[in-house]
């Protein structure tokens, strides 16, 4: 079984691309199952900094960040690019065009989830909302 981790911009094109490569293993992997960390853009500075200091990885200037389960730092959205070809043999399947609509399709859906108080706050200075994919969401 494997499971995932995504996080970053929500607004962000490399945020839509490795969510996008997420779906597609979770539709074509059984025992397949992911987190998602929706974080929009004015906390994800600190989202990312926290994912460093508690992990260690080193989340540059990522928009996106992809690790494993056991903790295994994937990289950002094109380091996942490869990974996904290289073990499931798994491409995106949209274009870039398409892209710039996920990323403002997740960003007023993330204002929609923070504006219905669903967020998850972990520290006082930033705040994302948590989807597994073994949970029903009404988003």
């Amino acid at each position: 079984m494997s499971h995932l981790y995504i996080a970053g911009d929500v607004a962000s094109v490399a945020y839509g691309l490795g969510e996008r490569l997420i779906d597609i293993l979770n539709a074509r992997l059984s025992s397949f199952k992911f987190t998602k960390f929706v974080c929009p853009s004015n906390n994800w500075k600190s989202l990312s900094s926290e994912l460093q200091r508690r992990y260690g990885f080193k989340t540059k200037d990522y928009q996106c960040v992809i690790w494993t389960a056991s903790g295994r730092f994937i990289g950002d959205q094109n380091a996942f690019i490869k990974y996904c070809k290289d073990i499931y043999n798994v491409e995106s399947d949209v274009d870039q065009t398409t892209l710039f609509d996920i990323a403002e399709e997740n960003k007023i859906t993330c204002d929609n989830m923070f504006n219905d108080d669903l967020a998850v706050d972990i520290e006082e200075d930033y705040a994302h909302i948590i989807v597994n994919s073994w949970e029903q969401s009404e988003y």
